[in-house]
């Protein structure tokens, strides 16, 4: 019985030190004033993204909003997005 009751402590530990690892990592530093606002993200606007295709090396990237689901999922908004320049097909 000890032994089932140790490997619960210990499972339990686990989760929480992996939930605490998660939610540290997740934190950001929030600057309003670099990102647009979703209510003005609408069907056609264009934009310029930034990331890691391969490597270390971020590269820049256009796209072209699709479509917006508000509230796909409670607290959950999605933003469709079709690609704009060649790294896509990498």
């Amino acid at each position: 019985m000890a032994s089932n009751e140790m490997k619960k402590a210990f499972l339990f530990s686990f989760v929480i030190l992996c939930l605490t690892v998660c939610y540290a990592h997740a934190q950001i530093k929030w600057d309003a004033a670099k990102f647009m606002p979703l209510s003005e993200v609408k069907p056609g606007r264009q934009g310029k993204g930034y990331t890691v295709f391969s490597g270390t090396t971020v590269e820049a990237f256009d796209f072209e909003v699709v479509s917006v689901y508000y509230d796909r999922f409670p607290g959950l908004h999605i933003v469709w997005a079709k690609r704009g320049t060649r790294q896509y097909k990498k």
